[in-house]
């Protein structure tokens, strides 16, 4: 009877003990399961992040792509419980590397400034493994090979516990690597974010050469307009002297007649001539002489108003068209002109103080003297001849 309630006790223990196992191989179950729902959890709200940025970084306009980028890895590195995160960029022959982007958390000091034209050659191991398999993730010193010294080295110096670094690369060309370094903390698992890291790269990547192709554009039509505003100067100036040229000049007196026409207002044209240019030519050589019109130029240029147009007409032939001017204010500046030649044109050619300059001068005014630019030309130059015949080192009205 004894061992029947014995025998009793023994299967109702088992049974118990069953009824543990089975409880407690349940609670394990549960726990993994909610294990697997946070690591979900967690890889879905990393998805997100990602999507998010990679849709942000579409819309980006030009200059909004550096701070974009800075805002994507501060997303990432607080996500991933990194404390610094970086992009490196090569330079176009590859040769170096410079610290473009940066996050770090407080606390973590910025190298930013530091990292600048770092030779390439000296992270051959990192480089490589990016070239070969796009990602490096490094948890400890004993994971750098024995030739990868400098970069075992550089490791220690800044005391980075691990890091992981994804390949930017353009049709397959590395153009640089987006880093996430450990400094003061130990590095979770990251298989899971891998995957995303590698697409954060890829975008990455994408926008930094959209904004190259940008920047490049931007400097190719910088470059343009500087050439067609070359080419306009050329078109309208006159080489040696740099002021404008007869073809300009007679573009203008056109123009500003029919605007005198319209405002019912005058204009004043002078025409000038440089008094025995040939002898300057004869005795000194013609280098001399092309100084002599510059001083010249430069001279009637200083006393000339915004919305005059001063011209070399040809030769040492000068024009200059005042806008709005009479022919008395005309006369007044031909007279200013020809009295202060003399003082201020001054040139010195090979050690030699060249003799005084003289102009002649004439002048005509609209409408007194015409209405057309041939008839206003034709007139200031008749009165430009009086002034010669009149002995020179003068000016003279139509």
């Amino acid at each position: 009877m004894q061992n029947d309630h014995i025998a009793e006790l023994e299967k109702r223990i088992n049974d118990l003990e069953g009824k543990f196992h089975y409880v407690d191989k349940l609670a394990g179950e549960v726990a993994h399961c909610r294990k697997t729902e946070e690591i979900l959890q967690r890889r879905l709200e990393f998805e997100e992040i990602v999507t998010e940025i990679t849709t942000g970084f579409i819309n980006l306009l030009p200059g909004e792509i550096d701070p974009g980028i800075n805002k994507a890895l501060a997303k990432v590195g607080e996500f991933i419980g990194a404390e610094r995160c970086y992009v490196f960029q090569f330079s176009e022959d590859g040769k170096g590397m410079s610290n473009t982007h940066e996050y770090c958390v407080d606390g973590v000091k910025s190298r930013l400034a530091d990292l600048v034209d770092l030779p390439s050659a000296e992270y051959q191991w990192t480089l490589g493994q990016l070239r070969e398999v796009g990602t490096l993730l490094v948890g400890g010193i004993e994971a750098f090979p024995a030739h990868a010294e400098h970069e075992k080295r550089e490791f220690e110096q800044a005391g980075i516990k691990a890091f992981v670094v994804f390949a930017l690369k353009i049709k397959e060309k590395l153009i640089g690597f987006v880093g996430f370094d450990w400094i003061n903390k130990e590095c979770d698992d990251l298989g899971y974010v891998v995957a995303h890291l590698k697409m954060l790269g890829l975008v990455i990547a994408s926008t930094l050469e959209r904004q190259r192709l940008e920047s490049r554009r931007e400097e190719t039509i910088a470059e343009l307009h500087k050439k067609q505003e070359s080419l306009l100067t050329l078109s309208i100036r006159d080489e040696l002297t740099g002021l404008y040229n007869r073809r300009h000049m007679e573009e203008s007196l056109t123009r500003e007649i029919s605007r005198a026409l319209r405002h019912k207002t005058s204009l004043a044209i002078i025409m000038l001539d440089l008094d025995y240019f040939k002898r300057v030519n004869d005795n000194y050589g013609h280098m001399a002489g092309d100084l002599v019109l510059v001083e010249v130029g430069r001279f009637l240029g200083e006393r000339s108003r915004g919305e005059d147009v001063v011209c070399r007409y040809g030769g040492e032939e000068f024009v200059i068209i005042m806008p709005g001017a009479s022919l008395e204010d005309g006369m007044k500046r031909a007279e200013d002109i020809c009295r202060e030649a003399p003082e201020n044109i001054r040139v010195k050619y090979r050690d030699m103080n060249l003799p005084d300059i003289t102009l002649s001068l004439g002048v005509a005014a609209y409408p007194e003297h015409g209405e057309t630019s041939s008839l206003l030309l034709y007139n200031a130059d008749n009165a430009l001849y009086q002034s010669k015949k009149g002995g020179r080192n003068q000016a003279a009205s139509a």
